[in-house]
Parts: C-alpha cells; structure tokens; sequence
C-alpha cells in the first residue's frame, strides 16, 4: 500500500504507455532537471528527442515513454505521478550448461522521474514494480498482487506500437545509490522478487593535463609550436571515425560479444550480454550531436579511433578487407555539461583479435583526449584491465549499474558480461 495520505492508492494506478500528449508533457517535466543545466533550451531539449525516437533503436517499440497515473484517468497529463522510459536492445543469454548463448531481448530503463508533489508517496518505485508486469511475461514473473495493487497493467501487444512482453532481463544505471532500484519488487510478499540488483562492473578515470591556451609572443608561440602541432596530429597509423563510421563497427562488435561470451568460462552461472545493435553504440553520437556544446562548436567531433591493420601471419601484409575485422579500436561521446570538466566516455574498446599482445596504447587514448580537448576519460569494463596502474589511471567507485531478470532466475546466479559504458541509457 502506499502512504495513507497519499492521494491515491496504488490499486487506484496503473501504468500505461504514454500518449503523444503525455509523452511531450514528460519531456518538458524533466527539462529544469535534465536539459536546463547542460546548457539546452526548450526547443533543443525537445528537438533532440524528436530526432532520437525516429532512429532505427526507437520505432516498434524500441522507445517507450512510460506513465503512472490514476486508474479511471489514463489519458491525464495533469495528473501524472512518475514516468520513465524504456530502450529495447538485442541481447545475448548463455546458460551454464550450454556452450552456445541465445537471443533474446533486454531493456534499459532510464529517465526515472516523480512528480516533485507526490515525491513522499513512492509512486516512482511502484511504477518500477508495475514495469516489470509489462516487460517479461506472466509466466516469468511472480503472481500480480491485484489485492493490493488492483488488476495487472495492460498494453497492446503487436501492431503499430510493436511492443511485446518478451524482456530476459533489464538494466537501468541507479542515480541514488546501490539499493533502491531493488526495491522495486516483482510482485509482494514471499514469493516476491528483487526489482534491479546492483553489479558493479570495473571503472576507471584517466586525467591529463591539457596545454594551457598562449598568451605568449610570437618568438614563445614558435617555441610552443611542436606542442600545439602534437595536439591536433592523428596517432602514427590510427583513423578518427565519424559518427557514421562508429556505427558501420556495430556488426563487429557484436560479432566480437557473441564469440566471447561463447568462449568464457560460466564458472556455473548464466551469462548475460547487451548487443550494440540497431545504432546502440551510434546513439550516444547523436545525442552528442545534438547538444548545445557541440552545436555550439560548428564543426564536426570524432567518435572513435581505429589503428593500423595487423599484418596477415600467411603473407606478412595486411588482410585482404584492410585488417577491418582485425584492428584494435575504440569508441567515445562526450560530458554534455557545461558546468562539469569535459569528459571522454569510453563506449567500447576493441583490442585486436588477431594479435592478443596489441591493445589500444593509453598513448592514443591521450592523444584522442588532447585533439578533442578533455581533461578525463572515463573507462567502463574489463577491456580497462590493461591500464591498471599506469599513470593517470585511477579506480572509480560511483558507478552503480543494476540488473533485473525474468524467467526464474536467481539474480545472483547471473553474470552481466560487458557491462561497458555503451549500454548505459
């Protein structure tokens, strides 16, 4: 139940896809929030996520505003009490017993907003509980307490809206901790289950220095020029890639995933893995794009850098696709805000698959991070190992990225494998 003096009861709520009008309505919510301190104004705030739902990651159902609201009005704007969104992505699932990982869909959950007036009354955590009720199906899920919470939640399946209640697990990136998003329970009482359960995965910062801007003479700026030159070349044999280029690369990092995961040791637990499919490594491009710092530079950002091709054991030349497959690479966006030091997210580093002993140099990481002028990186998964100790390079705590599965699986028996800053929402 929800406080006694809240103005509804849970079972006086339920959960709906949002309308066009709801939708726009959740947007201009979250603007003083989430779009007035990176600089956007309205128009933008909203632009960028016109431009966004028409992606290929968006129709069929890819992109869901989603509404908690009263019962008996599910068409309101004014009475909405939270809402959220929700990303469909490809995923992978290997059973511990099964060399071979399955296809399935997952989830990001984001944008997890309440009503500032009704922030006491936990409607944002009931509307989370009711998520789970829309995503997986009722066979996977524990029984729907409709004594408590009123009848189940109900979506059209199929059709236009392309939605299916066919979710094997979700993720969302908690902004308030370890423990809340847990919270928010499948179901009550003890046949009930955790809502999204922290994993932690490993993060890292690397800080530089950036060359200060010259106020210096003429004879002192010839001095400096070797410097100003090394910031702005490209590394020796290495490519910037555009936004476009970055997401021609999703086929081969998927293909990369699948092979690993295939690959592992599942030391007796289910793997998971989020696919960087349907323009998922793309996406974070494009927001990028669309936001007032970069709009505000009138040129266009790299996204990645790809190294030289790795020559071929057979011939000692390079491969016949230009060492496409084969060399190491890495993607990035950017810190939006411009109250916060620029930082370069590292999406997804790729070391080559030819040759265990060649990584992508923290050098070229640098040199990246000099061209494009910021002053941290932040490196998400495994693929940071390698960087471990070296100069710059700190452990980061505060990542709090959480899991929910369906299906009867014990939350803790499943591992998140490539819990990499591409698949944050």
């Amino acid at each position: 139940m929800s406080t006694p003096d809240a103005p509804y009861t849970y079972a006086q709520t339920t959960l709906v896809r949002a309308s066009p009008a709801q939708t726009l309505f959740t947007r201009k919510d979250t603007f003083p929030l989430w779009g007035q301190p990176k600089g956007f104004d309205l128009e933008m705030y909203l632009k960028r996520d016109e431009v966004m739902e028409k992606e290929e990651w968006s129709v069929g159902g890819g992109f869901v505003t989603w509404v908690l609201v009263p019962r008996d009005e599910q068409d309101t704007t004014e009475k909405i009490l939270a809402h959220c969104e929700t990303y469909r992505r490809p995923a992978l699932l290997r059973q511990p017993s099964s060399p071979e990982p399955i296809k399935v869909q997952s989830t990001g959950v984001a944008c997890v907003f309440v009503n500032p007036l009704f922030a006491k009354y936990k409607y944002a955590k009931h509307m989370l509980s009711l998520l789970h009720y829309v995503q997986a199906k009722e066979e996977d899920l524990p029984p729907f307490p409709s004594e408590q919470w009123g009848e189940p939640p109900v979506v059209e399946e199929g059709g236009e809206g392309g939605w299916k209640r066919e979710i094997a697990f979700s993720v969302l990136y908690s902004g308030v901790g370890k423990s809340y998003y847990a919270s928010a329970r499948m179901g009550l009482g003890p046949s009930s289950l955790p809502g999204w359960v922290f994993k932690g995965t490993p993060t890292r910062t690397y800080t530089i220095e950036l060359p200060t801007i010259s106020t210096s003479t003429p004879s002192q700026e010839q001095d400096q020029k070797p410097e100003q030159e090394a910031e702005e070349s490209t590394p020796d044999g290495w490519e910037y890639l555009t936004a476009e280029q970055v997401r021609e690369l999703e086929p081969r990092v998927a293909g990369e995933i699948e092979k690993q995961l295939r690959e592992r040791e599942t030391g007796g637990k289910v793997q998971v893995a989020v696919l960087p499919t349907k323009g998922t490594l793309y996406s974070h491009c494009l927001r990028d794009q669309l936001s007032p710092i970069t709009l505000a530079l009138g040129k266009p950002r790299t996204y990645g850098l790809i190294g030289p091709s790795s020559p071929s054991p057979q011939s000692g030349s390079e491969s016949a696709q230009d060492g496409l497959e084969e060399r190491p690479f890495f993607t990035y966006f950017y810190e939006t805000s411009p109250h916060s030091p620029s930082t370069m997210y590292i999406s997804y580093i790729s070391h080559s698959n030819s040759d265990p002993k060649v990584k992508v140099p923290l050098s070229v990481i640098r040199q990246a991070m000099l061209f494009e002028k910021c002053s941290i990186a932040e490196i998400w998964g495994e693929a940071g190992d390698v960087y471990q100790g070296q100069e710059g390079v700190r452990e980061k705590e505060d990542n709090v990225p959480c899991l929910a599965v369906y299906g009867g699986l014990d939350v803790e028996q499943v591992d998140w494998q490539f819990n990499d800053k591409y698949v944050a929402c």
